[in-house]
């Protein structure tokens, strides 16, 4: 009895721990949040299963067929950086990264501090296009 007394303290000691240093919120929300667009620190996220090429050039529609300008497109061995604007001259930074050959991630931040409304729709219009 005393036994499992401890040990039940000891579980709510580690997890108050946890909890208390962010890592156990983190590992909880990792789980949570598996194989969909996370936002952290002002940007956007999102691995796909498509070549970085193919995401260079679905961005590249997305952005046009928002009617929005392009002002750098750089195209590199398994990368990729756009930079655009919306209309109100706000920022658009997307950074492509291959992983594998059907692999990529795709990072989205608008705005100097993020917008994250703004992001995602980006990033939906991108992923209509692949």
């Amino acid at each position: 009895m005393k036994n499992n007394f401890l040990k039940v303290k000891l579980l709510f000691l580690l997890v108050l721990t946890f909890g208390l240093s962010g890592c156990f919120w983190l590992l909880v929300g990792g789980a949570g949040g598996a194989g969909g667009a996370i936002y952290y620190k002002g940007r956007i996220v999102h691995t796909v299963n498509a070549y970085y090429t193919k995401v260079h050039k679905a961005s590249l529609s997305a952005l046009k067929g928002m009617g929005l300008p392009i002002y750098k497109d750089q195209l590199e061995l398994n990368k990729a950086n756009i930079e655009s604007s919306f209309l109100d001259d706000t920022k658009i930074w997307i950074e492509i990264e291959g992983i594998s050959r059907h692999t990529s991630k795709i990072y989205i931040r608008v705005g100097l501090l993020g917008d994250e409304a703004r992001s995602r729709e980006l990033l939906k219009k991108i992923l209509a296009r692949l």
